[in-house]
C-alpha cells in the first residue's frame, strides 16, 4: 500500500529510490512490529512462533487469509501481482471404459500407451515430444488428450507461485540431507506430491511429473548446490530413494501414485558456466562443456543416484546439457538406453533439459543441422525435449522413432492415471497447517551447528534476538 503512492515524475532517478527504500523499510518495520496487512497490531503472544498455528502474518505459511477465502473471494492476494491465475479444471479423457481402446483400465499401461500412439499421425507425435518449457506439448482434441507439461519443479516442494494458495515451500534439499532421517524426506516428497493432485485436479499445475536434482555438489563454485542433497554418493542415493517412495507412493485416484519423480540431471553435471566461470574455461558452459570423467569415477561418484531412481521406480530422468566424454547426454544412447534402461532397469520417460536439442547443431556442431540433431536425440533415447527443434525439423521417415518416444512418455501418464475413468472433477483440500508445520520440523532436524564456542547456545530466555531480511519468516 505504501509503495501504491509513488507515482513516476521528473525528479531525479536517486529520490525516487530513496522515497522506494523508505517504503520498503516502512513495510519491514511493521512486519517487524507485528502490524497485520488489515486491522489492529498483534499482541505479543500472537508474535510468538506456534507450531498449530505458523509464523505471523509476515511470514505465515497459510499467508493471511484461509484456502476457501484464497479460491472464492476473487481479491487474490493483492493489486501487485495477484496470486490467482486462470485454469479449468482437466478434461476427462476416458469418461468410460469404452470411450477409447486405450480406456481400458485392465490393460498394461504400455499397452494402452501403444494403442493412443498408433492413432497418432507423424506431426502431432512431434508435437507431443516437443515440450514448451511455459506451455507444455498442445492437446490432441479428436483423441481427448489433455495439454501437458514435463517440465515443472519439485526440489523442496511444488515450484508454482502464481497460484493461491502457495504450494509449501519446504527447506532446500542441502538442508533437509543433513538431517540424515529418511523418513522426512519420504514424508516431505509425499506432501508436495499431495499438493501436486491438488493443483491438477484443480487445474493450476498441467501435469503430475516433477523434476527433483539429485546431482552431486563437487565445487561451491557451481551456485547450485543447495538444490542437492550434497557431496556424498551414498546420502545422494538414499535421498533420491526415499523422495521418490514419498512422492510416487500410491495413495492417488484409484491406488495411482500422488505424483512422478523425474531424476535429474543424468549424468556429470555440475557446471554452469555463466559470466564465464571458471577463468580457464571463460568459453564454455553448461550448453557446450564436455565432462572429461572416467569410468571409476562415473560409476563411483556420477551414477549411483540415477541407479537408485531407476531402481525405486523413478517415472523419468532428465540427461543433462554436457556432453561426457565427447557425447552429448541428450543424444548418448549408450548412457540412456543400454546403461538405464537395459542394466538398471529403468522404466521410465526421457526428458532432456531446455535448447539441449537444438545446442547439438548450434552450439556443439556435433551434427549439421536441426533434422539431424532431432534424429540423434531421439536414436539417442530422449523421449520427450524441452524445446521445439523435433516439431521443426522432424521427417516423416522418424515417424517409428517418434512413436516410441511417444509411447514412453504416455505410459508414464496412464501410471499415473490420467486415462483412467472416474478422475476426480474437483480437488480435494489438503491439510495446510500439517505441511507447514513438517516443513519447520524439516528446517528443525537439518540445522547444522558448526561450533558453539563460548557457550552462546543454548539462548538465553532473558535476551531478545532480532531477526531481520526479506526471509526472516522463512
Amino acid at each position: 500500500q505504501d509503495m501504491g503512492r509513488l507515482r513516476p515524475t521528473s525528479r531525479t532517478r536517486g529520490a525516487m529510490f530513496r522515497e522506494l527504500r523508505g517504503a520498503l523499510f516502512l513495510a519491514v518495520l511493521r512486519c517487524g512490529r507485528g502490524e497485520r496487512r488489515e486491522g489492529p497490531r498483534a499482541s505479543k503472544a500472537e508474535l510468538r512462533l506456534q507450531e498449530e498455528q505458523g509464523d505471523t502474518v509476515c511470514g505465515n505459511p497459510e499467508w493471511a487469509y484461509p484456502i476457501d477465502e484464497c479460491e472464492y473471494s476473487g481479491q487474490g492476494d493483492s493489486s501487485w501481482g495477484s496470486r490467482r491465475r486462470k485454469h479449468s479444471v482437466p478434461q476427462a479423457s476416458c469418461e468410460a471404459e469404452s470411450a477409447f481402446p486405450w480406456c481400458n483400465s485392465s490393460r498394461t499401461a504400455e499397452e494402452r500407451a501403444q494403442q493412443l500412439a498408433r492413432e497418432m499421425n507423424w506431426t502431432e507425435l512431434a508435437q507431443q515430444i516437443s515440450c514448451d518449457i511455459f506451455e507444455g506439448v498442445p492437446a490432441i482434441q479428436r483423441l481427448r488428450v489433455q495439454p501437458y507439461n514435463y517440465i515443472r519443479e519439485n526440489g523442496h516442494g511444488l515450484l508454482l507461485n502464481d497460484v493461491c494458495p502457495v504450494p509449501t515451500v519446504f527447506p532446500q534439499a542441502l538442508t533437509m540431507a543433513a538431517s540424515f532421517n529418511r523418513s522426512l524426506w519420504s514424508a516431505v516428497g509425499e506432501a508436495s506430491a499431495v499438493e501436486t493432485r491438488y493443483n491438477y485436479h484443480a487445474g493450476k499445475q498441467d501435469s503430475l511429473i516433477t523434476q527433483t536434482n539429485f546431482n552431486i555438489f563437487l565445487d561451491p563454485r557451481w551456485g547450485r548446490g543447495q538444490e542437492v542433497p550434497g557431496e556424498d554418493p551414498y546420502v545422494n542415493t538414499a535421498y533420491a530413494r526415499a523422495w521418490i517412495a514419498g512422492v510416487q507412493a500410491h495413495k492417488g485416484p484409484g491406488g495411482a501414485p500422488l505424483a512422478g519423480t523425474s531424476c535429474k540431471h543424468l549424468a556429470a553435471y555440475s557446471f554452469e558456466g555463466a559470466g564465464g566461470w571458471p577463468r580457464p574455461l571463460r568459453n564454455s558452459n553448461r550448453h557446450n562443456f564436455n565432462a572429461k570423467v572416467s569410468p571409476q569415477d562415473m560409476a563411483d561418484t556420477h551414477l549411483p543416484m540415477f541407479r537408485g531412481c531407476a531402481a525405486s521406480g523413478a517415472m523419468g530422468v532428465m540427461t543433462s546439457y554436457n556432453a561426457i566424454n565427447g557425447v552429448p547426454s541428450c543424444a548418448n544412447r549408450e548412457l540412456v538406453d543400454d546403461l538405464a534402461r537395459k542394466s538398471w532397469g529403468f522404466n521410465g520417460m526421457s526428458v532432456t533439459d531446455c535448447g539441449a536439442v537444438s545446442d547439438l547443431w548450434l552450439l556443439r556442431r556435433h551434427v549439421p543441422n536441426g533434422t539431424a540433431a532431432a534424429w540423434a536425440a531421439l536414436h539417442g533415447g530422449t523421449d520427450v525435449e524441452c524445446g521445439s527443434t523435433v516439431k521443426e525439423h522432424a521427417v516423416p521417415e522418424m515417424a517409428e522413432l517418434m512413436r516410441r518416444a511417444v509411447e514412453r512418455s504416455f505410459a508414464v501418464r496412464f501410471r499415473l492415471g490420467e486415462f483412467d475413468p472416474g478422475q476426480p472433477t474437483e480437488a480435494k483440500p489438503y491439510d495446510r497447517p500439517s505441511h507447514a508445520r513438517l516443513a519447520y520440523e524439516a528446517a528443525v532436524q537439518g540445522a547444522v551447528l558448526l561450533k558453539n564456542r563460548d557457550g552462546h547456545l543454548p539462548l538465553s530466555l532473558d535476551h531478545v534476538v532480532a531477526v531481520a531480511g526479506p526471509l526472516k519468516g522463512a
